[in-house]
């Protein structure tokens, strides 16, 4: 979203009347809602399939999915979803082009990818000291840390723990997205290294 106001030129129009970091709270906020109303509306229709429509086909389905699941599951996607927008929104806001972006973002790609690859080792060891450590580290506990809790493996220290460490680098990586953000935002003709880009935030 970010890159695509940036190619079309339209950003230029918005930040004459709002300041970068707005603009930068905006598009994360705005996602967020958006993909919370998905999942409500999944939740809702699945809901109403069991409830109403199951029945009248002869079709009976057991919901195993409890409140108290949902809510976590709610609150881990949150967390993930502002720790990777944060992420994506300023290299977004770096990028020259869509393959540029992919190739900026790739580092964080890899910690989106590792839980999915290990989610049997994961779930056959969730009190191993590796899977204990993928659940702290933020980039990649809140996949790790709601399997753990589905495995009955997360004592509940560990989960409030967990989510601290994630709400502290979701403050962090706005910070630091923001700085890339003013920065880049405006900045085109030209493909910048990771490099230059932490560059930009030591600034």
């Amino acid at each position: 979203s970010v890159l695509n106001e940036k190619l079309s030129k339209t950003v230029e129009i918005m930040l004459s009347s709002v300041s970068p970091l707005d603009l930068l709270f905006g598009k994360v906020l705005g996602k967020g809602l958006a993909s919370l109303l998905q999942y409500g509306i999944w939740v809702s229709a699945s809901l109403a399939f069991i409830e109403l429509i199951g029945p009248r086909i002869g079709v009976t389905l057991q919901l195993a999915i409890t409140p108290a699941i949902l809510g976590w599951l709610v609150a881990f996607f949150l967390l993930a979803f502002f720790i990777y927008s944060a992420i994506y929104a300023g290299l977004g806001a770096a990028s020259e082009d869509e393959q540029h972006l992919g190739q900026l973002a790739w580092p964080a790609i890899v910690f989106l990818v590792i839980p999915m690859v290990m989610i049997w080792p994961i779930l056959n060891s969730p009190s191993s000291a590796l899977v204990v450590g993928m659940s702290f580290f933020p980039l990649t506990g809140s996949v790790v840390m709601f399997m753990r809790m589905l495995a009955g493996a997360a004592p509940i220290w560990q989960v409030w723990l967990s989510i601290g460490l994630q709400l502290a680098t979701i403050v962090a990586l706005i910070a630091l997205s923001a700085k890339i953000f003013r920065v880049g935002i405006l900045m085109t003709g030209r493909r910048f290294k990771l490099g230059e880009i932490l560059r930009w935030i030591r600034a």
